[in-house]
């Protein structure tokens, strides 16, 4: 709880449960009470934003998660036909050996090094207060598909692939950060909640936007 909102209940409750000595004090306590009620309500629905969006988000996760290991099983089992069938020629023509080349660690993010191709302006810039693990130089605003709200990728430690929100009148932003390996895998999905709510997905080429509940990530690429 804010240390406002709690200020503001404990001078409610006061109010509201101290002892009267007049009609006035009555009526007083009477909508002290019923502030304290509404407060109740409204950090139950907070709660349960709050609850919903992380519900969202790991769905969201998960369901990208099964979709990139079917695919993969698909194209490793298409893979290892195509490197039978190559061994066998192999044997038969006798080639020249050749040794493999390791694949650049940067891969393992794909398309989303694309995103930061361009130079940071002054609309990538984030004007409010980054978590320390963010790389401030590197945000890249890619939407304000949604009212009040911008998102914006960034990278952070590490070479980590983040996705920023930040709601307008606020002076803090919230970020979510994934290793490149765990955004192979399944990407990066944030979830914020203030005057109104957010959820963002981050597949690599797109960055997909809705209210929290909606199936941002959720659909095929």
């Amino acid at each position: 709880m804010p240390p406002s909102s709690f200020s503001e209940r404990e001078a409610l409750a006061r109010v509201a449960f101290g002892r009267t000595a007049s009609s006035e004090d009555e009526s007083r306590a009477a909508e002290a009470a019923r502030r304290l009620r509404e407060l109740d309500l409204l950090e139950a629905a907070e709660r349960q934003a709050l609850e919903r969006a992380a519900l969202d988000a790991a769905d969201a996760r998960e369901r990208r998660a099964h979709r990139i290991r079917s695919r993969s099983i698909r194209v490793l089992l298409a893979l290892a036909v195509m490197g039978v069938i190559a061994m066998g020629a192999a044997l038969l023509l006798a080639p020249p050996l050749r040794s493999s080349t390791p694949l650049d660690a940067g891969a393992a993010t794909g398309p989303a090094g694309s995103w930061f191709d361009e130079t940071q302006t002054d609309r990538d810039r984030v004007d409010s207060y980054l978590p320390s693990y963010v790389d401030g130089s590197t945000t890249r605003l890619v939407s304000t598909a949604m009212p009040g709200w911008k998102v914006y990728v960034a990278k952070g430690d590490n070479a980590d692939l983040c996705l920023v929100v930040h709601e307008s009148g606020t002076t803090k932003a919230v970020a979510e950060c994934v290793t490149p390996e765990v955004f192979a895998e399944s990407g990066v999905v944030i979830s914020s909640v203030g005057s109104t709510s957010i959820s963002a997905f981050w597949d690599g080429a797109d960055v997909h936007v809705g209210q929290n509940g909606s199936s941002v990530g959720q659909g095929e690429p």
